[in-house]
């Protein structure tokens, strides 16, 4: 009774040893004054204290419900160990909780400390997306997505890079593939920084700023190559570069505008490249215009496309809204203004 007063005037410690004396003195083997006990030192922050509370609830009370308590409280000394203790220290704690309640959401974070720690860095990855995605709210996990995200990007592009000892005696065949698979490295270290970049909270923005750069220069590289192949007509190459940057930058209308030309200089024998081509085209338009940039090119090519794929209609209409309707003060460049309105006036005859 007495400790229940400490806790209702919010003394918590008083509270903890009025249980830790009865205990002691007279009800050594009271399973609810040892729950009230653990779930204090959970709330101060004494997780080992609280876990062989714990242990000992599990001993004169063996049960699930044990197991779980007993889980979670290991979970929570592990999480306060992570960033100052090795994992060869904790590793056998989160196997322990695992044991105990395998589908405690905290768990895959755990194990991809451990893995981290061994420089399993994959494994690692894989593991704390789990937790990630049932922890949204947990600043841990989240923070520790992030590290593990840059830090593999980084690991990958490390593998990406060419080295001439490494390619010294090799044949034709085996030199074509190790540069296929670091090839694959440099995809995926950028794959892995566009997560990164998305998941990036503002306040670390700084570290967010250096990995952006890196990513920003690597779309600019596949764009200027996405553009040179269409010059060059290989408009499938073209489709591929384009694609692969926009992985990267999404939200690029001039890039998407350019990804639709490549699929719509292939439409001439091919109705689904023009689909294709639409689809872009349209989704370039909102971009521009999201981004206050003259969607004049988009538009004239979609409603190109709107016409190839039997849709005059359409085309007309999105035409008329550019040319003289609403959006017409949104047009700027006065070259491809006459092109649509030559366009306009080719399907309206």
């Amino acid at each position: 009774m007495r400790a229940r007063a400490y806790v209702e005037a919010e003394q918590v410690q008083a509270a903890i040893e009025t249980l830790l004396r009865a205990l002691e003195r007279r009800h050594p083997a009271s399973v609810p004054m040892r729950l009230a006990l653990a779930d204090l030192l959970g709330q101060v922050g004494d997780h080992r204290s609280q876990e062989q509370c714990l242990r000992v609830v599990r001993d004169l009370r063996p049960g699930k419900d044990a197991d779980r308590r007993l889980a979670r409280a290991l979970v929570a000394r592990v999480a306060g160990m992570v960033d100052r203790e090795s994992a060869k220290d904790y590793a056998p704690l989160v196997d322990e909780a695992a044991r105990l309640a395998p589908d405690l959401p905290e768990l895959g974070w755990l194990r991809g400390r451990v893995l981290w720690d061994a420089q399993r860095f994959d494994e690692a990855l894989a593991q704390v997306r789990s937790s990630a995605a049932a922890l949204p709210e947990h600043a841990q996990v989240q923070r520790d997505l992030l590290g593990l995200l840059r830090t593999t990007g980084y690991r990958e592009l490390l593998l990406a890079t060419p080295s001439t000892k490494e390619d010294e005696g090799l044949d034709e065949a085996a030199r074509i593939e190790r540069e296929r698979l670091r090839e694959q490295h440099h995809e995926r270290a950028y794959a892995l920084f566009r997560e990164f970049l998305d998941r990036c909270p503002e306040e670390l923005a700084a570290e967010e700023e250096a990995v952006r750069e890196l990513v920003r220069r690597q779309f600019e590289r596949l764009a200027e190559q996405a553009r040179a192949a269409l010059l060059q007509d290989r408009p499938k190459d073209a489709v591929r570069l384009f694609e692969n940057a926009l992985l990267l930058w999404t939200d690029d209308a001039p890039t998407r505008f350019n990804l639709g030309l490549a699929w719509f200089v292939q439409g001439v024998a091919d109705d689904e490249a023009y689909r294709r081509a639409l689809a872009e085209f349209d989704r370039a338009r909102r971009d521009a215009e999201a981004a206050a940039v003259d969607p004049a090119p988009m538009v004239l090519y979609e409603a190109r496309c709107l016409a190839a794929t039997g849709d005059p209609d359409k085309a007309r209409a999105l035409l008329r809204r550019y040319v003289e309707g609403e959006a017409r003060e949104r047009v700027k460049d006065e070259r491809y203004l006459g092109q649509m309105r030559e366009e306009l006036a080719k399907l309206s005859r």
